[in-house]
């Protein structure tokens, strides 16, 4: 076979087949190769070759973890390690995964839509060669079901259960929407299994160890870069993920500005629960904010507009329970805002909330810390009023947060729940 002329001055890596191009890109895995020129991005666009390189960036070579057990049984998992071969997968150090990881989600094409089908390749892989070894003898129906859920990871929450014809029993739990993870209870004959804990399994095939800046800023906020950070943040490994609190800050001023109420909870939710796993001290402050994000919050009500001021009021409170210690106190043009809602009833209540709470006195934001008892020692630790976007139960009953629970009309849920409700529209 002839070889293709070569142009003066053309690169001999252009010249290759396609085939040729795409094996050594996945080799290699450096995104920014399709970005040299348009030829190479052309070869290095298919479907399949996208699906390929964010399976390398997240998947998890070892997706089983039996629950109370020394020694880490052996479980065969062949479908999972033929799509392990197939997309040319190899275990990388924490190092290179954050690094490529980093790399793949700062590209347009690493989608909302992209990272799910990915992450859910990799789990209904692993649930099926699972259910395989355990060789459970189920019902026509139930293995039906379980199939099609395997299969089909749900959206929304979703459970499992059903008794074997031998009597073992299985309970299959996606604990929340959009995650690609599961949590397996057992009870039957297999050894492998600690009957006394449940779940006695987390399957989790996929692993997340990155939040670069391009996850966390906006400009604009769309409803796929919002389920695009919630599936990413679901799928966290928060002890070791590398994040940016500037960008964090970023990414929620662009949704105050934006009025995205959903985008700046999904953000919130997301900070504060990477700065719980992290503190391991009980007066330790969670996530903070700095404070031209409140400024930002009343910026956008220049206009005397009910409708405006609502939407402001709901992003206002989203920031409090994020951290209001942050707000400045006696801040002039929040307190001006504040006086300005005194004139409507819809928001007379909240508008003398935040004035009283703009004049509390330093010494209510300290209070006995109680914990220290063990130690013969007290001490006066600072202590939010707002932890996981609920009232703090250590301030539950400061007279400000008993007068915020009746405004509100009951406690608040917390960020962790509002965030599973947000409906997912793919």
């Amino acid at each position: 076979m002839s070889q293709p002329t070569r142009k003066a001055g053309q690169p001999h890596l252009l010249l290759l087949p396609n085939e040729l191009l795409q094996s050594i890109y996945l080799y290699c895995l450096e995104p920014n190769l399709a970005l040299a020129s348009g030829l190479l991005g052309a070869a290095l666009s298919s479907e399949t070759l996208l699906q390929a390189t964010l399976l390398q960036a997240f998947w998890n070579p070892h997706p089983l973890r039996f629950i109370n057990v020394k020694v880490q049984p052996v479980v065969t998992l062949p479908r999972y390690r033929l799509l392990a071969e197939s997309a040319n997968l190899r275990e990388q150090s924490p190092e290179e995964r954050e690094r490529i990881q980093r790399l793949i989600l700062a590209q347009r094409w690493s989608t909302f839509t992209r990272v799910r089908e990915c992450f859910s390749q990799l789990l209904a892989a692993t649930c099926y060669d699972l259910f395989q070894d355990l060789n459970l003898p189920l019902r026509p129906e139930d293995q039906h079901t379980l199939d099609d859920l395997i299969e089909n990871p749900p959206l929304q929450r979703t459970t499992f259960d059903a008794t074997s014809l031998d009597g073992c029993k299985i309970f299959l739990d996606y604990s929340w929407p959009l995650v690609r993870s599961a949590r397996l209870t057992y009870t039957g004959h297999d050894p492998r299994f600690d009957d006394g804990s449940m779940p006695n399994l987390e399957i989790e095939p996929s692993v997340v160890v990155t939040l670069p800046d391009a996850c966390l800023q906006g400009a604009p906020w769309t409803d796929s870069k919002i389920q695009n950070l919630r599936i990413l943040c679901y799928n966290l490994n928060l002890k070791e993920v590398t994040f940016s609190n500037a960008a964090f800050h970023a990414g929620m001023k662009d949704a105050v500005l934006e009025r995205n109420p959903t985008a700046l909870l999904v953000l919130a939710w997301a900070a504060d629960r990477i700065s719980q796993m992290r503190n391991t001290l009980p007066h330790e402050a969670p996530f903070e904010l700095p404070q031209d994000v409140f400024r930002a919050a009343i910026s956008i009500t220049a206009k005397d507009d009910e409708y405006v001021d609502a939407t402001a009021i709901s992003i206002f409170k989203i920031l409090l329970r994020t951290h209001a210690e942050s707000m400045r106190k006696s801040d002039d043009g929040i307190v001006a805002w504040a006086t300005r809602l005194l004139s409507r009833p819809s928001s007379q209540a909240f508008g003398q909330w935040l004035i009283d709470f703009s004049s509390r006195p330093e010494e209510n934001e300290y209070i006995m810390d109680m914990g220290h008892r063990a130690r013969y020692t007290e001490e006066t630790v600072r202590r939010p009023f707002f932890r996981e976007g609920r009232i703090s139960y250590q301030r539950s009953n400061h007279e400000m947060m008993k007068s915020f629970i009746s405004i509100e009309g009951g406690e608040p849920i917390g960020f962790e729940k509002e965030v599973a409700n947000i409906v997912c529209r793919f």
